[in-house]
């Protein structure tokens, strides 16, 4: 269901110019939804509930990402993506081991009871923010340009196509390696409370590159923001591939980390550079479809596969592979970009001397 719904919710966004009305209305249908999933016995009803959850769920990311990445532009100071960015990856790891603790002293029924008090919480801080994540002179464009807001103009769009198949290869390497990441933890010899700290270690390591991003890497395009991560996710598969103990494994994590914060920023910013003005957040919620949902169940069935005919250790290097394939496809598809582009330069140069 997320794969039709997200792409729709960022299109409807565009169309109404309005983020924070869409935003407030899925966080709304969750708040009342989600307690359901408590009280229902059946398991067919269960799985009905559940995936209409899903539709209202799926667009949160893509619709704060467009709303942060617009609201900054008008935000008087040095904001940045990745300042604002760093204080979800702050609060990430405190609640994360707090949910923990209260799952295991009650039950999970009780994070599904929060989480819907949660959702009415942020109605509130929403409703308070005057930016609704549309540019106001967005609103007052006239019918005659609605041709120059057709999604479809997006799938013509050579590099923002491009780079959402190669988003998409690194996330499907990405996600393999997380899904089956308790499986490696185990191999070496750790335990669940092993796996815990490499989650924390790696959101922890994500700070620093948020910090960076408000100081000096303004300056650096997002195109190699993202070279930059593909690397540094390459390096981190080849590292957790190799046959190591479980406490060498914490370390390495923070690498991912640095990676994904990275990868978040240049994914972001060069989608908003390449999108044209009233498809900004259809541009994204688009590409978090496919980088996210495809690549989800794309990740984990190539995952599982791949984990039953050569182990583990032997899935995690075909994933960086992957990786590095994605890197070499996204470097071909710049540097074609840019042929391309001088050729149309000279063609024009040439129709209008």
């Amino acid at each position: 269901m997320p794969i039709f719904a997200q792409p729709l919710w960022g299109i409807l966004c565009d169309r109404i110019g309005s983020i924070r009305k869409v935003f407030v209305f899925c966080l709304g249908a969750c708040a009342l939804l989600i307690p359901l999933l408590t009280m229902i016995e059946s398991d067919i009803m269960y799985l009905i509930i559940f995936s209409v959850v899903s539709i209202f769920i799926c667009p949160f990311f893509a619709l704060m990402d467009a709303w942060t990445i617009q609201g900054i532009k008008i935000m008087p100071g040095n904001k940045t993506y990745g300042s604002v960015r760093m204080w979800g990856t702050i609060g990430f790891i405190p609640t994360t081991l707090l949910f923990g603790k209260i799952s295991a002293a009650f039950s999970v029924s009780v994070l599904f009871w929060i989480f819907s008090g949660l959702c009415i919480v942020t109605i509130v801080v929403a409703s308070c923010i005057p930016f609704s994540g549309v540019p106001a002179k967005k609103k007052t464009e006239k019918n005659e340009n609605s041709k120059e807001l057709n999604p479809v103009l997006l799938l013509k769009n050579y590099k923002y196509v491009s780079f959402v198949i190669c988003y998409c290869l690194l996330n499907i390497a990405t996600i393999a390696m997380f899904s089956y990441m308790p499986q490696r933890v185990t191999y070496a010899g750790g335990d669940s409370w092993t796996y815990s700290l490499i989650l924390s270690l790696g959101a922890i390591g994500e700070i620093p590159m948020y910090l960076l991003s408000s100081r000096g890497m303004r300056k650096i395009r997002p195109q190699n923001l993202m070279i930059f991560s593909m690397l540094l996710t390459a390096l981190h598969l080849l590292l957790i591939s190799m046959d190591i103990p479980a406490w060498s494994l914490i370390p390495i994590q923070m690498l991912r980390g640095a990676a994904y914060s990275l990868c978040i920023m240049g994914n972001v910013y060069y989608i908003d550079q390449l999108a044209p003005d009233g498809l900004k957040t259809s541009a994204q919620s688009i590409a978090n479809t496919v980088s996210g949902a495809i690549a989800g169940v794309l990740g984990a069935a190539i995952g599982g596969f791949f984990l039953g005919i050569s182990g583990i250790l032997g899935m995690l290097r075909l994933c960086a592979i992957l990786s590095i394939i994605s890197l070499v496809i996204f470097v071909l598809t710049l540097s074609t970009g840019y042929i391309k582009q001088k050729i149309d330069d000279v063609r024009n140069y040439r129709r209008y001397r």
